[in-house]
């Protein structure tokens, strides 16, 4: 072998699979660019009702069809969380000011406070139901008209506005009637998905029952119903009893 000079330059011959390397440098692979982080489950598009929470009753919204295309199994959760998700107070419910930044469309009274959206002027349309939060008020009766009202605002891309005075027992009935109605829930689960929104609901015991007799009428409860008018009869027997009647 040679003896190397001051001036000479070394190299390494070229081996199979190896590429030459001098004193220059030597190759390098090429960098690939970063990918982009896909996050998963995909997440629903930022809508004008996903911004807020607080109050005392519960507000309903549609998300977007996008979102919901998405997969099944996020198209059914997005269905369910979309109905629980924002709550209101009586006092929000009251306020004109409140309902035009929501863009509320229709609100759904389940008590009989008065509210500035039962007046044609406001341009909302407006359902009451006039029951107590007591455990012998027939609510069972008005659910499926309470139903209607909100698959109807909603199919028509509407914001749905449900409260009571408190938020805890009649609204919250409503809506688990509507999820029962809807996703064939039964009433523990409805009331589950909506407790997770809102911890503190909890409907009166009669409120309860009757969400159970809501699914063993079929969702159709009327006086012509067996069931219903079984129900019926026998608490217009106790409320008698009682001297209530």
């Amino acid at each position: 072998m040679a003896a190397l000079g001051p001036h000479s330059r070394p190299t390494i011959r070229r081996h199979s699979g190896f590429p030459a390397i001098g004193t220059r440098g030597m190759s390098l692979p090429r960098r690939r660019s970063p990918q982009k982080f896909q996050p998963h489950p995909p997440q629903p598009p930022a809508t004008r009702t996903q911004k807020w929470f607080g109050g005392t009753s519960i507000l309903l919204s549609r998300t977007s069809s996008t979102w919901a295309s998405e997969s099944q199994r996020y198209r059914t959760r997005a269905r369910r969380t979309r109905l629980t998700r924002f709550v209101f107070s009586l006092v929000a419910a009251r306020s004109t000011r409140s309902l035009t930044e929501r863009r509320i469309t229709h609100v759904l009274s389940v008590c009989t406070e008065a509210i500035p959206a039962e007046l044609p002027q406001s341009g909302i349309q407006h359902m009451r139901i006039p029951v107590e939060d007591v455990d012998y008020a027939d609510l069972l009766i008005h659910l499926p008209s309470a139903c209607q009202f909100i698959h109807q605002a909603l199919q028509a891309g509407g914001t749905v506005l449900v409260h009571d005075v408190q938020g805890i027992s009649r609204s919250a009935a409503v809506v688990a009637a509507y999820l029962m109605w809807t996703q064939r829930l039964n009433a523990t689960r409805a009331l589950e998905t909506i407790r997770r929104a809102r911890d503190q609901i909890w409907p009166n015991a009669g409120f309860q029952e009757q969400l159970v007799l809501f699914e063993l009428c079929q969702y159709a409860p009327s006086p012509m119903n067996g069931i219903y008018r079984s129900w019926r009869t026998k608490l217009e027997q106790r409320l008698r009893a009682a001297g209530m009647l």
